[in-house]
């Protein structure tokens, strides 16, 4: 039987931050694949319709003002970098936001023994890729205030279950794991 872990819900406006985040980032890297140029003016519709004010109810008005403010600026500035990634486009369909369950569970992976390559009953991953790139990296935005260090990013489990399911469903893949800094 498969178990699945429900997000919080709780004041928290990181989380209301990060899929504001990744809603930008889905579609600066549709427009990067259409090769086309993202429109600054997206940034504050994407915030707009994003960003959920239920997850900051602690924040007074200036306070959510003021952070409103914020995520547009960083996403603007994200717009503006150069040498962006370019994503993979597999039959048609831009390789950002992969889900692998956690929209759709009939899309987990499920785990194999590491040395009878057999399926192992009931153990499952879940999760989203973010982004991969035309040469097959595996990117995960990161929000945090500061860069992971390489040896956190060698060690991340996290990391490794991407690089997994991204083997299982394109059946290939780089080791290469990248945050956005």
């Amino acid at each position: 039987q498969s178990r699945y872990l429900e997000r919080p819900e709780t004041d928290a406006p990181h989380l209301t931050f990060g899929i504001t985040i990744h809603k930008a980032m889905e579609y600066i890297y549709t427009c990067i694949a259409n090769d086309t140029k993202p429109d600054k003016d997206m940034a504050t519709i994407i915030v707009d319709s994003s960003l959920n004010r239920v997850f900051c109810s602690t924040m007074d008005d200036k306070q959510w003002d003021d952070f409103r403010y914020q995520v547009i600026i960083s996403i603007k500035k994200y717009m503006n970098k150069r040498n962006l990634f370019k994503p993979m486009v597999v039959g048609g369909h831009i390789c950002t936001e992969l889900d692998f369950g956690v929209q759709d569970k009939e899309k987990a992976i499920q785990l194999r023994n590491p040395i009878s390559n057999e399926p192992l009953e009931g153990v499952y991953i879940v999760g989203s890729i973010d982004l991969i790139d035309e040469e097959s990296n595996i990117i995960d935005f990161k929000t945090s205030y500061k860069s992971y260090t390489q040896e956190k990013v060698d060690t991340a489990i996290q990391a490794t279950m991407y690089s997994y399911a991204f083997r299982e469903m394109f059946k290939y893949a780089k080791n290469s794991y990248r945050d956005w800094e």
